[in-house]
């Protein structure tokens, strides 16, 4: 009866015209499908931390990261988008060695290997190697510039560690360069609209064209707000004191923020700059009081005009007679 079974079993194997493979006696089986399957696996895994990325920011030249003199991470737009990053405080939370918190007054503070300080004065930020420190605090970051936006990205290059020699003052602890994308790799319109809790709204155009052999546009519009959860502060500094209080109230988390940037490039000529208008109610005023419908404007704006020149990558010298 078994041997019946037996014969019927292989003679079933035949007619589908599979071959069984005949194995040792300390022979596991192995697919090879699935040998393959987790190699490919193991090779997209080992991509993610050995590819090849090229570092600007430590050396001012186009340097491999793992050839760069300096401890630096890249954040490649790829990464911001699976990481679901909506501004630059988002991203640099994801940077080893760096945190980021709020004060008590609503501000963000960044953190560079356990060197603080309340306006993060010591960190030199740039977008496109175009420093954005103001003269009057050393700040790129204070009071609310922190919500830089990252759809025009096209990668974020933090180097740990100071880097006075190559970029002067606030280069103390760390350098943070925004790399911009080129019109030849945007080449087109894109639009994102957004929305969510608190009557958040987001929008978002980013722009670009190569024209001719020489001329590239390109450029982005940015503008969020947003009026906040509605808390209370059942007591402030001032409660129980001869001087009025607001509490119990609720402090002031709305903002509105308007960013637009634009490059323009013809030859060796080039143009960039940036505008922002940021309006932030007061998360709490001076002296731990809440405060009584009161809000901070700012705008900011730079430009930059450039001109590079090539030299000869084999420069000569002849001698008169």
């Amino acid at each position: 009866m078994k041997q019946g079974m037996l014969i019927a079993a292989l003679a079933f194997l035949l007619s589908l015209g599979m071959k069984a493979p005949v194995l040792g006696a300390d022979d596991p089986p192995s697919p090879p499908d699935l040998q393959m399957a987790d190699n490919s696996s193991t090779e997209n895994e080992l991509l993610l931390f050995y590819e090849e990325k090229d570092l600007y920011t430590a050396t001012k030249t186009h340097t491999s990261l793992r050839k760069a003199p300096a401890i630096a991470t890249i954040i490649t737009a790829d990464e911001i988008r699976n990481m679901g990053a909506r501004s630059l405080l988002d991203v640099l939370k994801m940077v080893p060695g760096i945190g980021i918190s709020i004060n008590e007054f609503g501000l963000s503070v960044i953190e560079v290997r356990g060197v603080r300080s309340s306006i993060s004065e010591k960190i030199l930020v740039m977008i496109d190697g175009h420093s954005l420190n103001k003269n009057i605090t050393g700040s790129a970051l204070y009071p609310y510039s922190e919500m830089i936006p990252m759809e025009n990205i096209r990668q974020v290059e933090v180097v740990r560690g100071p880097g006075s020699a190559l970029y002067g003052n606030s280069a103390f602890v760390a350098t943070i360069n925004i790399i911009t994308r080129n019109a030849e790799e945007i080449d087109s319109l894109e639009a994102k609209v957004g929305g969510g809790s608190f009557d958040s709204f987001k929008g978002n155009l980013v722009g670009g064209k190569a024209i001719g052999d020489k001329l590239t546009v390109s450029g982005s519009f940015d503008h969020i707000q947003s009026n906040g959860p509605k808390l209370t502060v059942e007591a402030d500094a001032l409660t129980g004191s001869p001087f009025p209080s607001q509490a119990p109230g609720t402090p002031g988390l709305s903002f509105k923020q308007t960013d637009s940037f634009l490059k323009i490039g013809y030859g060796d000529l080039s143009f960039r700059g940036g505008f922002r208008t940021v309006r932030k109610d007061f998360f709490v005023g001076f002296g731990y009081a809440l405060t009584d419908n009161n809000y901070q404007e700012i705008d900011t704006y730079w430009g930059e005009l450039a001109y590079g020149l090539r030299l000869a990558e084999r420069p000569s010298a002849r001698r008169s007679p």
